[in-house]
């Protein structure tokens, strides 16, 4: 997951409201991550006292306001987009533990080589990608809920990947989006 921008987004002068998706023009050809507009708002932060499983580092349950829309993308950056990356940068692949590659959610990177893929996509597009702050990615996963999961107080191999259920990663956008148009966030 890759945000975008704090300050209001625009395309080619067209100012995009919350919920529209765009992506941006490459200068090395192609497009970015497809993204999608996230209004600002207040939510709970962290788990309340109440729920079944709870970490300890999960409270205390606090407000935390968003002050300024931002965008994020739609789908976990996949191995296509990173791997695209790593060819145009000179950097080597991570690897997929023959799990597939193409769709799939790109894993093994480093928070340093997240930072320079977010480096590469500002300087592609000449707009400000950044990773999204904890509190930003909490109010994106929640999408509105005030429940355990976007999906309510239960998770199932249904509704997300975890766990053993798969015994590898899925394709992006295997499962249904939360409310704000944003898959696979648990």
């Amino acid at each position: 997951i890759i945000a975008k921008s704090a300050k209001p987004v625009s395309v080619s002068q067209i100012v995009l409201k919350p919920g529209q998706t765009f992506r941006d023009k490459l200068q090395s050809g192609g497009e970015g991550p497809l993204i999608v507009v996230i209004l600002a708002g207040r939510f709970l932060m962290g788990s309340s006292k109440s729920e079944l499983i709870r970490g300890v580092e999960e409270g205390p349950q606090h407000e935390v306001i968003i002050a300024q829309s931002f965008a994020l993308g739609v789908y976990a950056v996949t191995f296509a987009e990173y791997d695209r990356f790593c060819e145009i940068t000179d950097r080597r692949p991570p690897n997929d533990y023959d799990w597939g590659r193409e769709n799939r959610p790109v894993i093994n990177v480093s928070w340093r080589n997240a930072q320079a893929y977010c480096d590469w996509l500002s300087q592609q597009t000449g707009q400000l990608y950044r990773l999204p702050s904890e509190a930003e990615w909490e109010y994106a996963c929640r999408a509105g809920t005030q429940t355990s999961f976007h999906t309510g107080e239960t998770l199932n191999p249904e509704q997300a990947n975890f766990g053993h259920n798969h015994k590898k990663t899925l394709p992006v956008g295997s499962f249904a989006p939360n409310a704000f148009g944003l898959y696979d966030m648990h």
